[in-house]
């Protein structure tokens, strides 16, 4: 089903073959340095976050929205207990009068290697029967936290279509596409440090996409606002 916004956002520039080499030599980098960061890695210990889970950290009302329900949310589930590659998962939907439901998934890693790495929304949406269609690499702009670097990816299934919004943090950066993801995170092996790695993930039912960035916005201003400054870092950095 073809999406009724503008067609889908091209991230980058240039013509299509240099593109192509780019991202191979690109990649090839990653692979040759992820033989290398292993053995580099496995060195040092991650520094891990040492306080309580999501769970705790995150508010059950966040403004004018309250904690509907916990189930129903896309997940890449792996493993016996469905978290994937995460140390911690928290998965809620949140309600508020006037608003539409907005659904939020926060994963913390404690280790990101080359193996072991946060599953992007571009992987588990289509697995979970989503087709993709607009998507655009936008800087959020929220009260009280540097500007980010993030995505917003309108997610169309048969009987529903929603935006999805989400950032991924890989110690002190902020990757916009797995590719980037990866050569982040071989980055920081090769300097002998393991990075964690964070992903929070916000959307909303609707095809509009300006009054759902809208929703987005104020519900992530929101949870800013409700967070404390410590941890507050956890989810957007130093």
């Amino acid at each position: 089903m073809a999406p009724d916004s503008a067609p889908a956002v091209a991230d980058g520039a240039g013509r299509p073959g240099e593109i192509a080499r780019r991202d191979i030599l690109i990649g090839g980098l990653c692979l040759t340095a992820a033989a290398l960061g292993g053995a580099v890695s496995a060195l040092n210990a991650p520094r891990p976050h040492a306080g309580p889970g999501l769970d705790a950290l995150i508010p059950r009302r966040l403004g004018a929205w309250r904690l509907a329900r916990t189930a129903g949310v896309v997940v890449a589930e792996e493993g016996e207990d469905g978290r994937g590659p995460y140390d911690d998962l928290l998965t809620r939907i949140y309600e508020a009068d006037g608003w539409p439901p907005v659904t939020l998934l926060a994963a913390y890693a404690r280790t990101q290697r080359d193996d072991i790495q946060l599953h992007r929304p571009e992987g588990c949406y289509p697995a979970a029967g989503f087709a993709l269609g607009r998507r655009e690499a936008i800087g959020l702009d929220l009260a009280g936290a540097p500007v980010i670097p993030a995505r917003i990816i309108l997610a169309q299934a048969p009987l529903h279509t929603e935006w999805v919004l989400y950032w991924t943090r890989i110690g002190h950066v902020f990757p916009t596409s797995y590719l980037a993801q990866r050569w982040a995170v071989v980055r920081e092996n090769i300097a002998g440090r393991t990075p964690d790695g964070m992903l929070v993930r916000v959307s909303v039912p609707g095809r509009d996409r300006d009054a759902a960035l809208a929703t987005l916005l104020a519900f992530l201003n929101a949870l800013m606002a409700a967070v404390s400054p410590s941890e507050r870092r956890l989810l957007i950095g130093a």
